[in-house]
């Protein structure tokens, strides 16, 4: 949403880091397609239909074994239904989250296993879609395709051709963001009787495990990455949600006959507000936080604060709103560029992409400060000039919450 100056060379390894001595798979696919089945065949038990593994939603479910060297999550099974989809997302969307919120290393999806039933002869460029939609969150997670049910040799081939097909006409479709599919493995998850005295035994599980665990060390550095991008999302969101909760009070505070600049009602409101985002950042201990934030408040009284926004506002042509609703934009604004700026500031320091050892606060604040004001302003004078007759203070931090709403989209 801003454009800021490049100042340091980000660091590889941002502060966060998560271990366990397993991987997590997780199960997607069509109702009927064999996953419990197939889970039931690893976990060397009745269990997956029992619904006895470690619940997490009506549509998620965990299983695991001493035995075994990853975790399966399950999922309901995916349906062509848009309803069901979107609950289904919504769900996944909300585990990844909390699973990083939390730090619940059993949950964080490390490689994807797609059941597709051999016997249906067809993978539907939707569902692939729908792969990818899901797991949106763990970029880059390597995919096995994994037609169960594959009883004949004839149509395995046949199965795993098709497969290869979709997937490449997938991703030629999608050249920016293909699916990253390892593997195609057909399985027979459960011995099956053909007639009396034939019996298929089960085949393919070796391949599929061999297969899963290679994939694990990769698996886990493209997961960790993920881990750090869920995480910094969580703790943007966070920041962006005191941001918006303080220039709403801003807002108010600006629109009582009180001038703003001489007003010190705003500083407590900020000094909150930038004391919160460092909590976010975990920075609320670190010894430059309190200079960052008294700094910050000290460029906001100089640069933005008081007579030279109001002024300019005011000289906006065609504008005709009254004088107590410009004081209330300006002292939004103030606020939400205040926050900004501390958001910036602390999410550098968390990634350690900035060193809080060598930060020159005076000319690194106020450039921030500087990079982010013009934006705003702009955006700011472009709504209030377009402002219909009777726009409220109301009106106003709606246009606020929904700059920081088209950031998180």
């Amino acid at each position: 949403m801003f454009e800021l100056k490049k100042r340091r060379k980000p660091d590889p390894n941002p502060s966060i880091n998560f271990s366990d001595d397993k991987i997590n798979v997780l199960l997607l696919g069509n109702s009927g397609c064999g996953k419990s089945t197939l889970i039931n065949a690893f976990l060397g038990r009745e269990e997956a239909e029992t619904g006895s593994g470690f619940a997490v939603t009506k549509h998620i479910e965990v299983y695991e074994s001493p035995d075994l060297p990853f975790r399966m999550i399950d999922t309901v099974g995916f349906e062509y239904g848009l309803f069901k989809q979107y609950n289904i997302k919504k769900d996944l969307a909300k585990f990844s989250e909390d699973s990083v919120k939390k730090r619940e290393t059993r949950k964080f999806v490390h490689v994807i296993w797609y059941c597709i039933a051999g016997t249906a002869k067809r993978i539907d460029l939707d569902a692939l879609d729908y792969i990818k939609s899901v797991v949106k969150s763990w970029s880059g997670v390597p995919v096995i395709l994994v037609i169960t049910k594959s009883y004949s040799e004839v149509e395995m081939e046949e199965n795993k051709a098709i497969a290869h097909d979709a997937v490449v006409k997938y991703n030629t479709k999608h050249p920016r963001s293909p699916l990253n599919v390892k593997a195609i493995i057909p399985v027979v998850a459960k011995e099956y009787e053909v007639r009396k005295g034939l019996i298929i035994p089960p085949t393919g599980l070796d391949v599929l495990l061999k297969t899963t665990n290679d994939l694990a060390p990769a698996a886990k550095r493209a997961a960790d990455a993920s881990i750090r991008k869920i995480d910094l999302k969580i703790k943007h969101d966070s920041a962006n949600n005191s941001i918006t909760a303080s220039t709403v009070a801003s807002i108010a505070v600006g629109a009582i006959p009180v001038p703003v600049p001489d007003s010190t009602i705003l500083v407590p409101i900020q000094t909150k507000m930038i004391r919160d985002i460092s909590k976010t950042y975990n920075q609320q201990k670190e010894a430059i936080s309190d200079d960052v934030r008294k700094y910050i408040l000290q460029i906001g009284a100089t640069t933005i604060a008081g007579k030279t926004l109001v002024k300019a506002l005011k000289q906006i042509p065609g504008i005709g709103i009254a004088a107590s609703l410009i004081n209330a934009a300006a002292a939004g604004a103030i606020t939400f560029v205040s926050g900004k700026t501390a958001q910036v500031i602390f999410e550098h320091f968390y990634t350690g992409e900035w060193d809080t050892s060598t930060f020159a606060i005076d000319s690194e604040v106020e450039q921030i400060f500087k990079d982010i004001l013009p934006d705003i302003t702009d955006k700011l004078s472009d709504f209030l000039r377009n402002a219909a007759d009777g726009i409220s203070a109301s009106d106003i931090s709606d246009f606020f919450s929904g700059l920081l709403k088209k950031e998180s989209d």
